[in-house]
């Protein structure tokens, strides 16, 4: 049985929220060394039931996934990229396979890719498939102190050859438990909000303070108020009528309020700018700082991931001494059309560049004859 399992149980086939998701307390004398972090305290699938954590994800996971990964020498001279950069799983699309690996590192500050090919040659991976977290578990040495070997669903891999894993390993134990009580707090407030939608509970009552009037002319009354409400805002109540406002709205909750301010603390937690999550921050994106932008979002909240994974494929049981891979952010960073065009043009006119270079750069057909 694996370690989240003990913890937390299986995991319900129906995204739920727990009705007490404390921190787990390892009982005095147990030791969880380095990687080992903290035990979730939150279901991914809770997770992702919050808007502002899936929006989160989707963003982080679609644009490293989205960006091309390159083969470098030593001297960061561009060399051929092996086949596994470009389909790391052979019956998966790259940016499936990447998604879900930075994924696993949002969630659980861990990823596995199992090694399914090699090379003859020197044994280095050929192809990859990628493990979902859960079902990964580790063995400690005696000391506690260091892994010693891994396995999947109880069957112990081997560290070398076909069959063995590459480990990726976050800068941190992942959002799930560093943030578990706040993602909690959100779906809590995602529930008291459908709970608010569902419950038909009235919001106005006509009070008479006069005699009790048989049930016939009661409907009568009640349907007359609701048409004429359709109709017209005023109303007209007599001496032994009074209209009374019953429960409570959304502002009078604090729904919106809390709502907001927990959109704000995930966009703390994940690392991710409050504005792209959603939340009102009183600014807006232009052209002029678009691009910004995303060179910050890059600097910011993706680089750990980022670096995640380069570093670790660019070892040397993954590739020989002396390459490294790297993501381009390239398209991603690319400026507008009039700013290329402007950058173009000043190129040109210095003879840095000829026309026919600013169009391939462009991918642009060749041009015709000059007359």
């Amino acid at each position: 049985m694996k370690l989240r399992d003990i913890v937390l149980g299986p995991e319900p086939s129906q995204p739920q929220a727990r009705a007490a998701l404390e921190p787990f307390v390892f009982p005095p004398g147990s030791r969880l060394g380095y990687q080992s972090y903290k035990i979730p305290t939150v279901f991914r699938a809770d997770a992702l039931s919050v808007p502002a954590v899936s929006r989160a994800r989707n963003l982080i996971a679609s644009t490293i996934a989205g960006m091309p990964l390159l083969n470098y020498a030593a001297d960061g001279t561009e060399i051929d990229r092996l086949p596994w950069m470009i389909q790391p799983e052979a019956d998966t699309p790259r940016m499936t396979t990447l998604s879900y690996t930075v994924d696993s590192l949002f969630f659980y500050g861990r990823a596995y890719w199992q090694v399914i090919d090699q090379y003859q040659e020197d044994g280095r991976p050929r192809l990859f498939q990628w493990i979902d977290p859960t079902r990964v578990g580790f063995r400690w040495n005696r000391e506690g102190t260091k892994i010693v070997d891994y396995d999947i669903e109880g069957v112990v891999t081997p560290k070398t050859g076909i069959g063995r894993l590459v480990v990726f390993t976050g800068t941190d134990e992942g959002l799930l438990a560093r943030a578990g009580r706040t993602i909690k707090t959100a779906v809590e407030l995602e529930r008291a909000s459908l709970n608010y939608a569902e419950t038909p509970a009235p919001s106005m009552i006509l009070k008479n303070t006069g005699v009790d009037l048989p049930k016939e002319q009661v409907e009568s009354l009640l349907t007359r108020w609701k048409e004429a409400r359709t109709n017209r805002a005023t109303a007209y109540l007599n001496a032994s009528l009074d209209a009374v406002t019953v429960g409570f709205s959304p502002k009078d909750m604090a729904l919106v309020e809390a709502r907001e301010y927990i959109v704000q603390d995930l966009a703390r937690a994940t690392g991710i700018p409050a504005w792209y999550l959603g939340a009102d921050t009183g600014s807006s994106m232009t052209y002029s700082n678009l691009n910004s932008s995303r060179r910050d979002l890059i600097d910011f909240s993706l680089q750990p991931f980022i670096h995640a994974i380069e570093q670790r494929l660019s070892m040397q049981d993954v590739l020989p001494r002396g390459q490294h891979v790297a993501f381009s952010f390239t398209d991603f960073l690319r400026s507008s059309p009039i700013e290329r065009a402007q950058l173009y043009n000043s190129l040109v006119q210095l003879g840095i560049l000829t026309p026919e270079e600013a169009r391939d750069l462009e991918d642009l057909a060749p041009g015709g004859p000059t007359q």
